[in-house]
């Protein structure tokens, strides 16, 4: 993979942005539930220019929902999204009523309907980076008995597209469309190294205003994973987001598509040591990634 910034210039990006108070003293999420890693959305007071803010606030709504937490009533999404209930109750039936959401009329409860689901798989399918990554993962799979995961970013996460395991009984419930936390995991960091400055600042100021006291904490370790990501090409993470998962991560760069996503590669600490990431996981992974790299860029 290309290098697409040193260590030290990375270090002297977050130390700037660290220094800089922020707006609001929030406590430490580091506990915040792993599968469900988003941040709640802030209420603006007026839409940008040109934009509708019923379409912002049901896409708030749809996004509200994670593999962990697959059924909500009205409201838990008006917790997880800072809409009055009452907004959020002529949403879920507007768009329970088009296929967006399903109903349990029983519990009065919601889940992703049919059409969402339409709308996602028909993106994937199209989108022909998933059937080029696939046996490269599962072949990396098989052979460290781990979980091997191709991720793109959303709204502070990393969302699996990908995901192969291999032959072990592999206990982490991980799949196709869950999510984790892009500033505590490895396929995280290996993301916003590859990103260009400007945008990863932004990333890195939000991170930095959620995440409070732990900032700096986060900090130490995403400056560490990209010194590493310079000197070895990926960056190690062990125990760092869940306590009993150790995982390497790789950042995927295709230029000539204008794509950055990242890899990871994990297991259960139990079963996968920080010695075999090093020596044989990681550097499988980074030429993972070169492969398909190369080939996505020439399909």
């Amino acid at each position: 993979m290309p290098r697409i910034h040193n260590a030290a210039r990375s270090r002297s990006r977050a130390n700037t942005l660290v220094d800089r108070k922020p707006s609001d003293s929030r406590t430490a999420v580091l506990a915040q539930s792993p599968t469900d890693p988003a941040p709640r959305a802030t209420r603006s007071a007026s839409p940008k220019s040109g934009e509708v803010a019923s379409v912002l606030r049901g896409l708030a709504i749809l996004r509200s929902f994670t593999d962990s937490s697959p059924w909500l009533g009205n409201s838990e999404i008006a917790l997880r999204t800072n809409l009055p209930k009452s907004t959020v109750s002529r949403l879920t039936a507007t768009l329970a009523a088009h296929g967006y959401l399903d109903v349990d009329s029983v519990h009065r409860r919601y889940r992703l309907g049919p059409a969402v689901l339409l709308l996602g798989y028909t993106q994937l399918a199209s989108w022909n980076l998933r059937q080029v990554a696939r046996p490269h993962l599962k072949a990396l799979a098989d052979y460290g008995h781990a979980v091997v995961a191709l991720a793109a970013p959303l709204e502070g996460s990393m969302i699996y597209l990908e995901c192969q395991r291999g032959p072990a009984d592999i206990t982490v419930n991980m799949d196709v469309g869950s999510r984790v936390p892009m500033d505590l995991t490895a396929i995280g960091w290996a993301y916003l190294y590859a990103l260009a400055p400007a945008p990863r600042d932004v990333l890195l100021q939000r991170i930095r205003q959620r995440r409070g006291d732990a900032w700096t904490k986060i900090k130490t370790a995403m400056d560490r994973a990209f010194a590493e990501i310079d000197k070895r090409g990926f960056c190690i993470a062990a125990g760092f987001w869940k306590s009993d998962i150790s995982a390497v991560g790789v950042p995927l760069r295709i230029p000539s598509r204008s794509i950055v996503l990242a890899l990871n590669c994990g297991a259960p600490r139990s079963k996968l040591s920080t010695e075999q990431l090093t020596k044989e996981l990681g550097p499988r992974l980074v030429q993972v990634a070169r492969r398909i790299a190369t080939s996505a860029g020439e399909s």
